[in-house]
């Protein structure tokens, strides 16, 4: 999880916003240690805002993944947090925190 919350710290640093975190877009590679390193990939839906503070509208991500402010249509950078704490609840539980196989009731 430290490298994924790092990533992010990197990537909203120079004002990029993912929009589309999940585990689909996580991968692991060994690095010059040899140690086991997850980085994230799949930029497709990412957004170049000029601050933190900057508000996006327009819907972005998976909607499993996908911070409630999303679906409302007014969110910042932090929608990221909430996909990776989505990915961290998936790991520790064994399960999806929010599923429905009806798209349209999960987003309810």
């Amino acid at each position: 999880m430290l490298n994924i919350f790092s990533s992010l710290v990197y990537i909203h640093s120079r004002g990029i916003v993912h929009r589309d975190i999940k585990l689909d877009n996580l991968v692991t590679i060994k690095n010059s240690n040899n140690i086991l390193e997850i980085k994230v990939i799949d930029f497709g839906l990412s957004e170049i805002i000029d601050q933190e503070e900057d508000h996006m509208k327009r819907f972005a991500g998976s909607v499993i993944y996908v911070a409630p402010e999303v679906i409302d249509g007014d969110y910042v950078n932090k929608c990221d947090c909430w996909s990776t704490g989505v990915i961290m609840y998936q790991m520790l539980v064994g399960k999806l925190p929010f599923y429905d196989s009806d798209k349209d009731l999960l987003i309810k």
